[in-house]
């Protein structure tokens, strides 16, 4: 048996696209009996070689219906018709205690209210006793979604947001970032990102089977506020498919200990600091979330991602094919028993605990016997592929009935039994620490790593902070991105309850040549800029841009790659109405930026290039 995974939705999402576009040949239709023949012939064409019989020829009604008759209309084929619900398998990883998959009618393009909404026929996948048309607001919750009616549904409207979030998440993914963007992430369903994205951390790359994505804890919010545990989500972004044909969205509530659960719960000196400078408290929230484990969170992000690998499409099978229990055709036999044990029961290949297990039986299957042990603790059952045709079942997990004039059949020999190993001396405590890159230029990052066994705690934190709040695993990692030198400590509790330590530095070298620069723009294509004010941006050394687009202010965060790679994420923090023109250039100037692939620092001189080589824009050192 095969392993289909959800890339079998591209193959039905083909044959789809091609019924679709087959035009289907025209039937002839009959017409109506009553209907009157033509009688009399219209002339021949002069064009026609062959002459005109002397005396019209009388036209069928038949075929003048034929000629007439328009072509059978067809039934489109919709999402759901090649992607079943019921064929969708999901391992929740023990978080949730039953799921369901729902097949979504379409839902209209509309934006006459204050939430634009539309979606074509879709997927979801509730949890908990939930539907698709129960769910809640800030539910668990995952979509699976045909991207391209998506964008064609939004398109038609003329809306491009939805495909200009496609094409975003497209552009991340493909990077494989081992971080995101601090706020302003694309996010879809437009449905479920109803306010600004104003956090975003523990961005990672996911690479399943046959497909991809992003995912990372994030909140919307209406308003700057005190961050909390309050509409926090894990959030995750990914495509099926070579061309990105289905859009998988999950989004599941999460929590840390790190965080206050309410607003009520923030004491009045944080409160205070906050309200002082809202956006810089919400970045150096993010900084810490940043620096917690995938187990500092509830759910632990690493099971939520295990949960969304889990998605298959057709279900499992094996190469070796399992022991079959064959079902009696009609009706229990005179002698049967049923499982009775909440985990099933083994079926063994002779009756004791030393034979080895063929299988299990689950709870509640009925399996017919012929035959008991010598000592009536053992039922023997039919079994296919077992030795001597049957398997053993212990009979204090199942419930028996007719066994009176079962025989007593023998097993086979007990298995040579395998010595006992000689036990070995208390493991002494294995500890590691150590990191990838000791040295790195300002606005890297490098990964911590550490490997530790045989001990009681252990906890990775930079020197002088608090240690408790940095609890660690075994076996783990962190990525790190100081913007100095700094040292970072594991600190190791052993089995005795002695105390250890091992350190490494991280030597930063002031390498970035656009930390701690001002421009203002210069050129801005063959338009030239507005008079006035023109657009300005300055690169912070760790790795924030912020400036000022011609109307409003925005920042976002900016990554350095190979000799002159640059990438930026940006968005506006102020909402300032201007006049068109200026709107529209401020548009310009800001898609530009999304654009920026490499850059060019000549004297005092600053160009940002597309990924082609294309000049954006330049600008002029302050």
């Amino acid at each position: 048996m095969k392993k289909y995974t959800l890339m079998i939705l591209i193959v039905l999402l083909a044959a789809l696209v091609v019924a679709c576009q087959q035009q289907p040949d025209v039937v002839p239709t009959i017409a109506p009996a009553e209907e009157t023949p033509v009688t009399e012939a219209t002339a021949a064409p002069e064009a026609v070689a062959t002459e005109a019989p002397a005396e019209a020829t009388e036209v069928p009604a038949e075929a003048t219906a034929e000629a007439t008759a328009p072509p059978a209309v067809q039934p489109v084929a919709q999402f759901c018709d090649v992607v079943d619900p019921t064929l969708i398998n999901l391992n929740t990883q023990g978080i949730y205690s039953e799921w369901q998959a729902d097949c979504v009618a379409a839902t209209d393009y509309a934006d006459d209210t204050p939430d634009i909404r539309g979606l074509p026929q879709h997927i979801t996948i509730t949890f908990d006793g939930r539907a698709s048309d129960t769910h809640q607001a800030g539910e668990p919750i995952i979509y699976i979604i045909p991207a391209a009616a998506y964008r064609d549904l939004w398109d038609a409207a003329q809306n491009p947001l939805v495909g200009e979030n496609l094409d975003a998440l497209t552009r991340w993914i493909g990077r494989r970032p081992s971080a995101v963007s601090p706020q302003n992430m694309p996010v879809l369903p437009i449905e479920e990102a109803r306010a600004v994205n104003d956090l975003a951390v523990q961005g990672q790359f996911l690479e399943f089977d046959e497909w991809e994505g992003i995912r990372f804890v994030a909140r919307f919010a209406q308003d700057p506020h005190p961050l909390t545990n309050e509409g926090l989500r894990y959030i995750f972004q990914g495509f099926v498919g070579a061309n990105d044909e289905v859009l998988v969205a999950a989004f599941f509530p999460v929590t840390t200990a790190h965080l206050p659960a309410t607003i009520e719960e923030i004491s009045a000196e944080d409160m205070a600091v906050i309200e002082a400078d809202p956006v810089a408290a919400l970045a150096l929230s993010g900084v810490e979330l940043n620096a917690l484990t995938d187990a500092d969170w509830q759910p632990a992000l690493d099971v939520l991602d295990a949960l969304v690998g889990s998605l298959q499409y057709g279900g499992t099978e094996t190469e070796e094919e399992e022991v079959e229990i064959a079902p009696t055709p009609d009706g229990p036999p005179a002698a049967y028993a049923v499982v009775t044990g909440a985990a099933g029961v083994n079926v063994r290949s002779g009756p004791s605990t030393a034979f080895s297990s063929l299988g299990v039986a689950p709870f509640g299957a009925e399996l017919e016997l012929i035959g008991r042990s010598v000592d009536n603790n053992w039922w023997a059952t039919p079994l296919n592929g077992a030795p001597n045709g049957r398997g053993w079942v212990s009979a204090g997990f199942v419930e028996s009935f007719n066994t009176g004039g079962l025989p007593v059949v023998a097993g086979p020999p007990l298995p040579t039994p395998v010595p006992s190993p000689t036990p070995e001396p208390t493991p002494s405590a294995q500890t590691a620490f150590w990191v990838d890159r000791t040295q790195i230029d300002q606005g890297q990052c490098t990964t911590l790593r550490w490997s530790v066994a045989n001990i009681q705690a252990v906890w990775v934190y930079e020197v002088g902070q608090s240690f408790e709040q940095f609890p660690a695993t075994g076996d783990g990692s962190r990525q790190v991105c100081p913007s100095a030198t700094t040292t970072y400590e594991m600190r190791v509790q052993l089995r005795d309850g002695s105390i250890t330590t091992q350190r490494v530095t991280v030597n930063v070298t002031p390498g970035n040549r656009l930390a701690n620069t001002n421009w203002v723009l210069a050129n801005i294509g063959p338009a030239g800029l507005l008079p006035g004010r023109p657009p300005t941006i300055s690169f912070g050394v760790g790795n924030y841009v912020e400036g000022f687009s011609g109307c409003n202010t925005f920042w976002g965060n900016y990554s350095l790659f190979g000799t002159d790679g640059l990438a930026m994420s940006v968005g506006t923090r102020s909402l300032v109405a201007c006049e068109e023109d200026v709107t529209a250039q401020e548009q310009a100037f800001l898609s530009a930026l999304h654009s920026t692939g490499a850059f060019t620092i000549n004297g005092n001189e600053l160009t940002l290039r597309d990924s082609g080589g294309v000049e954006l824009l330049r600008f002029l050192r302050q």
